[in-house]
């Protein structure tokens, strides 16, 4: 409830935004195609840097890595949100893909 919440946090959203066969055959390949977006929350006017450290402890387990077989992750691209109801958002994507039969 971010009325009552006072501390920064992070939100965690995947989603698919995409699918394609990848080989031919009635058992074939697919693969599926999305982002992971972790979004750093903090009160508007309490600066950047809580989110940054928050965002740099999460992305760099997640982006260019095969980590989470079978899910595969490129770079993560930084995004500021702006605000929203008094929070500041900050947020890191990070594109992903996985195969399977």
């Amino acid at each position: 409830n971010r009325a009552t919440q006072v501390d920064p946090f992070l939100r965690v959203e995947i989603t698919y935004h995409d699918g394609e066969q990848i080989d031919i055959g009635p058992d074939g390949w697919t693969r599926a195609i999305g982002i992971i977006l972790l979004e750093s929350l903090a009160k508007e006017n309490t600066g950047v840097s809580v989110q940054n450290k928050i965002l740099e402890h999460f992305y760099r387990g997640l982006h260019k890595t095969d980590s989470m077989p079978p899910v595969r992750t490129l770079a993560a691209r930084f995004d500021s949100g702006g605000v929203d109801q008094g929070w500041r958002s900050e947020g890191a994507v990070i594109p992903f893909w996985y195969d399977t039969q």
